[in-house]
């Protein structure tokens, strides 16, 4: 069983050295589009996660994860 069909979701994950970007949205959304859950996983100095735009709403374009605000 793929881990997408575990939860349910369409799972984009970028990796930047120590820095981890996950995103999930509805099964088949295109990465253009702002229906994206985003977060990040900053391991430099321990173990932070935070949001995209400081929430967990399903409001951001995937195509580049490292672009998005993360507060």
């Amino acid at each position: 069983m793929r881990i997408q069909e575990r939860i349910n979701k369409a799972v984009k994950i970028t990796t930047v050295g120590e820095i981890t970007y996950v995103a999930f949205a509805a099964p088949g959304a295109s990465q253009a589009s702002a229906c994206w859950q985003a977060f990040k996983i900053d391991n430099t100095c321990g173990t932070i996660i935070v949001w995209a735009d400081s929430d967990d709403k399903f409001d951001n374009i995937a195509t580049d994860l490292t672009a998005l605000t993360y507060r």
